[in-house]
């Protein structure tokens, strides 16, 4: 028996399972029994091959979805509403619009890193329950993938759109391939047994199992529970703001036009993500060979790294890249357009809103920000919000109208993810 972990204890877990399964309208140990035949038969599909095909149909019905991106400004108060604390009226308008939608399958408010980040700054437990209570509600148990795992993801795409060798090569549309539970947005953990005797069958049957279930385990009475399970260096970014905005500073004089210090930020950017890069290359190179390999990047030489940095960086100054590669574009262009403000000082909040926007503009319809990001976002030498077709709002009022108004001219979905994810076949490939 594990320590701590006795028959009350299993007791209270199951019914805990009961719980979440019921919130989508599943009986668990239907479910299960269910779930154990269907894996059965299809012993010859490994997990790595289950996981790709359960997440990207997943990913499929979340991007039919109008995908609602929330900035801790509106989760906060939000948050206020469901505890029924004072807040202004347009707020508590907006949740109830919100939580009927999410209710009827018609839009998503989805988790992201950035999001967790900022609730663990909640020094208060009951309010981080709460807030992560309310996100189990907006979010239907969504949530972005980590962000290596979004560059990846625009490098494979923007790979194949530009290389002739790849013109007959089909892809799925982006939008599918960045979606996850709200249980695995920090990356997920193949379980297993070694040494344990388990036949390594049984153990896929596990495993396929537990896959499933994660679409079930809410952000409150999951990893909210085992937080110190995380470790801290994932969720801490450190960001030294004095030196950001020294170099602001220093880069506003050395350059004479927009363009010119967008480049130098998208240099900057380009560093950033290089070992991602370098990850979605060798990935390349393993769906084409079959030879799993790694590259150290910093043992390259600096003319190797300097050619697939000018890739992108040429690809940008040419004007031949548009909405294929946001991590880049997006980072770049609102580091660039405050430097361009020499009466504005960064702090840690902007670098923050920076992040959120990286995820909010390029893969979601709506996103509810502030009144300074929406303003740097939309000015005229970035236009995100026309280059992503993405609606930026400042305000809980207009931001109700407009939501109302898009989503009585779009074809009504009347099922939540989940009941829709796991009332098809969860072993078809995809088209």
């Amino acid at each position: 028996m594990i320590p701590g972990f006795n028959e009350e204890s299993a007791r209270e877990m199951e019914n805990e399972f009961r719980k979440w399964f019921a919130r989508y309208g599943f009986d668990h140990d239907q479910f299960s029994k269910q779930r154990w035949q269907l894996h059965r038969a299809y012993p010859n599909v490994t997990l790595n091959q289950y996981r790709c095909r359960i997440l990207h149909r997943f990913g499929q019905i979340v991007s039919a979805k109008t995908i609602v991106y929330l900035d801790l400004k509106f989760w906060i108060n939000l948050r206020k509403v469901l505890l029924g604390q004072e807040v202004g009226r347009e707020y508590i308008d907006l949740y109830a619009w919100l939580t009927e939608a999410v209710e009827t399958g018609s839009i998503v408010c989805p988790l992201s890193f950035w999001i967790f980040e900022e609730l663990l700054k909640q020094t208060d437990f009951e309010s981080r329950k709460s807030t992560a209570r309310l996100i189990d509600l907006l979010s239907d148990g969504v949530a972005f993938m980590p962000h290596g795992e979004i560059v990846g993801q625009e490098v494979l795409h923007f790979i194949r759109k530009v290389s002739p060798q790849y013109a007959d090569c089909k892809q799925w549309p982006i939008h599918e391939c960045i979606w996850t539970r709200t249980m695995s947005f920090l990356g997920d953990q193949i379980p297993v047994w070694p040494g344990t005797g388990i036949p390594e069958s049984d153990q896929l049957l596990v495993q396929k199992n537990l896959e499933d279930t994660n679409f079930f385990i809410p952000l409150e009475g999951g990893l909210m529970n085992n937080i110190e399970a995380v470790p801290p260096e994932m969720l801490y970014a450190g960001y030294n703001v004095d030196e950001i905005n020294r170099r602001k500073q220093q880069v506003r004089r050395e350059h004479p036009s927009f363009k010119s210090l967008f480049l130098a930020e998208l240099m900057h950017t380009i560093k950033e993500n290089e070992d991602h890069w370098y990850e979605a290359m060798t990935y390349l190179h393993f769906l084409e060979t079959g030879t799993q390999e790694s590259v150290d990047v910093d043992a390259l030489s600096e003319p190797m790294k300097r050619a697939a940095r000018n890739l992108v960086w040429f690809a940008f100054k040419e004007n031949k890249v548009t909405d294929e590669l946001p991590a880049y574009h997006i980072p770049a262009g609102l580091y660039a357009a405050s430097c361009w403000d020499h009466g504005k000082k960064l702090t840690k909040n902007d670098v923050l809103d920076f992040h959120h926007a990286q995820l909010a503009i390029p893969y979601c319809d709506v996103f509810l920000t502030d009144k300074s990001l929406r303003s740097l976002a939309c000015s005229s030498h970035l236009r995100f919000n026309e280059i992503y077709d993405t609606a930026i709002i400042a305000g809980p009022g207009e931001a109700l109208a407009h939501l109302k108004e898009k989503c009585s001219k779009d074809q009504v979905r009347t099922r939540r993810i989940v009941p829709e994810l796991f009332g098809s076949n969860t072993y078809a490939r995809s088209n």
